[in-house]
């Protein structure tokens, strides 16, 4: 009954006990355990403290306990209370009423202090960066260059002199049908795909990848012989110039487009009515 098992090429020593397995005499241990505890039991059998439990459990013995009163004594609750933290020294004290406060303030002014930032306190500017010609601050509130006003760079004008890395660059379509091919619904499209089923309109969603279009990828077709597609588009993902882009490049191979963007698709009954007249015509 020894704590540690002897094994042999990673197994046990035939004719030895796992500790799990030890089983100890119900007198020896009623006996010693009433009157040594857990931990002399265990050092007396030469097993761990668990396997002593573990007996007792299956023995159905019960257990001694801790010794600690039910109820703790209040000495013992102040014993155990955790003092408050000691305030620091300055708390409550200005440079105006203490002079320890007021040397510290005036050691850490203007460049003195190692947070100091030159452009927080200049009133610089240059001309914008999509050559609008407007002046703007060098630096923001933060101390960041600043290339743009902020407008402008929110509605597309792009650094002056700089070309981005994917202009007139066009994905083969087996690629971009590898990039979709896992692709799932957003709660949008899926509401749509709901919506098209509920109603028996003939939409079915394929913006995983399933058909490739000049490199793009629509999100419902018509799937009753009808060349026609929906478009999604989020407010917040797409410009407004996006739909009538999609419309172009679908209209050279014979397909109608219907764009459906996120404020369209809170009234259900006007939807209803759009995407059935657009299925008719």
């Amino acid at each position: 009954m020894a704590k540690n098992v002897p094994k042999k090429d990673g197994r046990f020593v035939k004719g030895s006990i796992p500790t799990n397995k030890i089983t100890l005499p119900r007198e020896d241990l009623e006996k010693i355990y009433s009157k040594l505890g857990s931990r002399i039991t265990a050092i007396h059998f030469g097993v761990s403290k668990h396997t002593v439990l573990r007996n007792l459990r299956n023995y159905n013995i019960k257990t001694r306990g801790s010794g600690a009163p039910a109820l703790m004594p209040a000495s013992w609750k102040q014993a155990l209370h955790k003092p408050k933290s000691v305030p620091a020294w300055n708390k409550g004290q200005t440079k105006e009423t203490n002079a320890s406060v007021n040397r510290i303030a005036e050691a850490l002014k203007g460049t003195n202090n190692p947070q100091w930032k030159s452009e927080l306190h200049t009133d610089e500017k240059v001309e914008c960066s999509c050559g609008c010609g407007e002046l703007i601050l060098k630096f923001d509130k933060k101390g960041r260059r600043r290339y743009y006003k902020p407008s402008h760079c929110s509605t597309g004008f792009f650094k002056k002199g700089s070309v981005t890395w994917n202009k007139g660059k066009r994905w083969d379509s087996d690629v971009v049908k590898k990039m979709l091919t896992r692709r799932t619904p957003n709660k949008q499209e899926a509401f749509l795909s709901n919506f098209f089923a509920i109603h028996n309109l003939p939409y079915r969603f394929v913006g995983d990848g399933a058909i490739i279009i000049e490199g793009r990828n629509p999100d419902f077709i018509n799937c009753n012989g009808q060349k026609k597609i929906i478009e999604f588009f989020g407010e917040y993902w797409h410009k407004l110039d996006d739909e009538g882009v999609k419309r172009k490049i679908y209209a050279r191979y014979g397909y109608t487009m219907l764009g459906i963007w996120g404020k369209d698709i809170k009234n259900e009954k006007k939807l209803l009515e759009v995407v059935s007249n657009f299925d008719r015509s």
